[in-house]
């Protein structure tokens, strides 16, 4: 073999080791960029949509409220109105996030967000027919005695935020592992 072919396949030899790590290096950046990106992409989108209905529901709270200290019939109908109005707000905004939906995991979560809003929904009906009677008292005691609905309708929401808050800390990690491995692989090839 003459030394100008040796030189030939030195120059070639060296191509290829920088094509090939020049390729390698753009997959760990592409892994590195989508797992930091899911906080972008799922994370902040779900957490935002979470936020959105939970809003939506402390108002429905507060005109369930306002719907029981009204005497005046046609302003309890207006809140009735604004009530239904933003329950239909609610199921919206859920129907929303399906398309944000990572896992199974994460659609039992909104299964069980949409179950507390059916119990909910139940106590909410009870308490607004019985202040259309003009049992407030009664419509107040019965709201006060069916806290669990409330409490448990606030922490299902809640466990499923911080779900989500979780995948984006998983996603976060992962990249920097990614990003770590990398690195190492970089260093590794640059000294061969």
């Amino acid at each position: 073999m003459t030394i100008k072919m040796k030189m030939i396949i030195l120059v070639l030899s060296a191509l290829i080791g920088i094509g090939g790590l020049t390729g390698l290096s753009q997959s760990q950046i592409s892994k590195v960029y989508e797992k930091a990106n899911y906080g972008n992409e799922n994370t902040v989108p779900s957490l935002s949509t979470i936020s959105d209905a939970i809003n939506s529901v402390a108002t429905v709270r507060v005109l369930s409220w306002q719907h029981i200290a009204q005497s005046e019939e046609s302003k309890r109908k207006d809140l009735e109105e604004k009530i239904n109005s933003i329950r239909k707000k609610i199921d919206d905004t859920l129907t929303k996030y399906e398309g944000l939906l990572s896992n199974d995991k994460d659609k039992e979560l909104l299964a069980a967000d949409r179950a507390v809003l059916i119990e909910y929904d139940d106590l909410r009906d009870k308490v607004i027919t019985l202040s259309n009677a003009g049992k407030n008292e009664e419509a107040r005691d019965y709201l006060m005695a069916n806290q669990k609905i409330l409490t448990k309708l606030i922490e299902t929401f809640a466990n499923h935020g911080k779900f989500n808050i979780d995948l984006g800390n998983q996603a976060a990690a992962a990249a920097g592992e990614t990003k770590q491995s990398a690195i190492i692989f970089s260093l590794a090839i640059s000294l061969l």
